[in-house]
This record gives structure tokens, sequence and C-alpha cells, in this order.
């Protein structure tokens, strides 16, 4: 081989060389940035989460859903009844309340509400009684309303003076007349007290015609008829819709719901007993030859109860607890029968 046939087999190897060590780096870079890559979608792609999570999701409305087995036990359980439908097992409670108050013409009222189907069951309902102290549940309802609507101010002082002087039930009557008490106050003395003192200058502030007025609008017949006072009758009847309205507005979540809800819960008297440490909230009344409660029982399906009776504000008799031991068999009665003729609507079976 001549020395130029030498010197251009070296340039051409060199070149081939040049070129092969070019398309090895472009390799080892192509290489290391696709395992780069590899590596960060390999980390991508790993579990986020290890558990199965759960959501409630936005309802759907569509009639297609109103057919479906859960559609149909939801509206099956908030459904009303036919009464010629209800078991031995509901009715023979009727019986044996309408029994018991034939036993004595004293046994004067009873009203039975379950609030969230409105089942109810009642005894002389309509006959109105003297109130008592039960009238102060539908007067602080009405103000705490107003309250929530921003139409009163519950800071507003009122002051005592011996124009509202009354040494029934209560605390103000051994407080210093001539002191100032703001409306909120009042509210918790008139409900958790009884107290008749903070109920007269509530009623003297916002007047029995007013409170009559929101309360004739929602059913009532009888409690707040007399303008010119702030005691009057009640009826069984009428004390279930205050009850009734009571727990709607709790149950509405606006300004105050809680707040009045407490003071009934608070009640220091109560006549209505539940079992299963149950919650009462409640407004008894006693004056003269009457005795009362009406209240709502907040068992797994709350309801309200109203017992009224001319037994005499001293009665220590077992009429209130035997009333109330017969209303919660009755409730319970009534939902086993809800829950058992609803549960055949489901259609997963083992």
């Amino acid at each position: 081989m001549d020395t130029k046939d030498y010197e251009k087999r070296s340039k051409f190897l060199l070149v081939v060389s040049i070129v092969l060590f070019i398309i090895v780096c472009i390799f080892i870079v192509i290489v290391v940035c696709l395992g780069k890559r590899y590596n960060g979608e390999m980390e991508i792609v790993d579990r986020i989460d290890t558990e199965a999570k759960m959501y409630s999701g936005d309802k759907i409305v569509n009639d297609f859903f109103k057919n479906i087995a859960a559609s149909q036990y939801t509206k099956c359980i908030q459904s009303s009844v036919d009464t010629k439908d209800l078991p031995s097992s509901v009715t023979d409670v009727v019986k044996e309340l309408n029994e018991y108050y034939k036993k004595n013409s004293d046994y004067f009222a009873f009203k039975y509400v379950d609030i969230y189907t409105g089942f109810n069951v009642s005894y002389n309902e309509d006959q109105a009684i003297y109130g008592a102290s039960t009238v102060k549940a539908p007067a602080d309802i009405y103000i705490w309303e107003l309250a929530s609507k921003g139409e009163t101010d519950l800071n507003e002082q009122l002051t005592y003076t011996s124009k509202f002087f009354n040494d029934g039930s209560g605390v103000l009557k051994n407080k210093q007349q001539g002191t100032s008490y703001p409306i909120r106050e009042l509210l918790n003395y008139s409900i958790i007290y009884s107290d008749n003192i903070a109920h007269l200058m509530l009623v003297n502030r916002f007047k029995a015609s007013n409170i009559h007025n929101f309360w004739q609008q929602k059913g009532t017949n009888v409690i707040y008829i007399n303008p010119n006072s702030a005691w009057g009758k009640t009826s069984a009847h009428d004390a279930a819709i205050y009850m009734n309205e009571l727990y709607r507005f709790y149950s509405s979540g606006e300004q105050y719901s809680e707040d009045v809800m407490d003071d009934f819960l608070n009640a220091q008297t109560k006549f209505i007993t539940a079992p299963n440490d149950y919650k009462i909230a409640n407004k008894p009344g006693w004056s003269g030859p009457v005795k009362h409660d009406a209240g709502i029982v907040f068992a797994e399906n709350p309801y309200i109860i109203v017992i009224l009776s001319n037994l005499g504000m001293n009665y220590e008799g077992p009429y209130f607890k035997d009333v109330s031991n017969l209303v919660y068999k009755l409730h319970t009665e009534y939902w086993k029968y809800k829950m058992k003729s609803c549960s055949s609507i489901i259609q997963y079976k083992q």
C-alpha cells in the first residue's frame, strides 16, 4: 500500500470513528433521557391512594330514579298511613289510651304526633281549658322567631316594675324592682324557671294580639284570643301546633333556633316522661285546678306529646307517667309497623 492510499484509508477510518463516536454519544444521551422520563413516569403511575374512598356525590334528579328501591323505600317511610291498614299492635294501644281516659273525667286530653310522618292520635283535643303557664311556650317561640328575622333586638332592656309583680312561679319575684333585663334573659327565665314576671314583661312588650295573630295563621284556635291578657286557654290541638313549630324552627338552622330549643330542653319542671334517657323539650303549666305538659321527646324518631288535666296543681299521681308510657308504646309499635311494611320494597336479599 503506497503512502497516498494509506492516508486516504486513515482519513476514512477517522471519519468513521468520529461518526460512530457521535452516534454512541447520541445513543447514550437518549438512553439517559429516556431513563429519567421512565423513572418519572413510574413515580406518576404509582398508587397515590392505598384505601378506597367514599363520596356522597350529587343527587341526580331524574324521574327514572323515582322507581328504584331506595327511592320507593324512602317514599314509603315518609308517607302517611291509612289508619285502616294499621295492625292490632298499634290499634290495641290506641284502645288502651281510650280506656284509660274513660276512667277519670279529670284526665282531660292528650295528643301524640309523630313528627316525621304526621301520624297522630288524640283524645278530646279540640276542647279548650285554662292553659296556666303552658301559654309561655307560644309567646316565647313567637319572640325568638321575630329575633331570627331581625325584627326585634334580644339585647333590648325591659324594666321590672311593680306593674309586673306576681308571687307565682319564677325567680324574679325575689329580685329588686326597677332592675332592667335584656329580652334574651327574660325568655330564658320564662321557659326554664316558668317565671311569671318575665312572661308578663314580655307579653306587655310584644302584645297578646300579635302573638295570637301569629299562631292563628298556623292553625291554632284558642291561645291568646284575649288581646288584653297574658294568660288564657289552650287545647291539645293548639299545643301540638306550637310544639311542632318549635321543632320546625329548631331544624331550620336559622339564627337562635338552637337557643330556643336549649331553653325548652332545660325546663326545670317536667311531667312528661320517656325511657332510655331521651331528652324532653317541654313547657308545663300548673295553677289551681289544672296541671298540664306539652313537649317533644327526642327519641330515634322524635314525637310530640301533649297531656292536659283537671287534676289540680298539687296532683302527684301516676297520670302523666301512665299516659307518657302508653304514648311511647304507641310510637314504638307504629314505627315497628312502618319499618316492616316498607322493608318489603327492598329488592336485594341474601
